[in-house]
């Protein structure tokens, strides 16, 4: 059977909330309740995680022969914007503040486009 490439099946929040903390890598992520999967601008996978309140970007790992296996590359999960906080705030990263986001969807200019269900909002956070 194929393996995750992010999650483990256990719900809760892992992932980089400020530049300096490490995201998680492949099935250390967790989730709670991802709702939309959509792609950005470079074809990195958005995952709208609607229970923590945010939007995540999974991108594939920098696959190195000499160093790592194929089978054992995974994908680093990292908060694009919002924190597990539900509230309605514009801002960057963590400063952002959705309610149950529900879906996304990334334009060619690298902006990400979300619809904020419980805010009766849809939102644009600006690459």
């Amino acid at each position: 059977p194929r393996r995750p490439r992010a999650g483990n099946g256990h719900g809760g929040y892992s992932g980089v909330l400020r530049p300096r903390l490490v995201g998680g890598a492949g099935e250390e992520a967790r989730f709670f309740e991802p709702h939309g999967l959509a792609l950005d601008h470079a074809d990195h996978v958005l995952v709208v995680d609607m229970g923590n309140h945010c939007v995540r970007r999974c991108a594939p790992c920098q696959f190195n022969p000499l160093h790592v296996d194929a089978a054992s590359c995974k994908w680093q999960v990292t908060t694009l914007v919002g924190s597990p906080q539900h509230g309605y705030t514009d801002g960057q990263g963590a400063l952002a503040m959705f309610c149950d986001p529900i879906g996304a969807a990334g334009d060619r200019n690298g902006a990400v486009v979300v619809a904020d269900m419980s805010n009766h909002r849809v939102r644009r956070i600006s690459p």
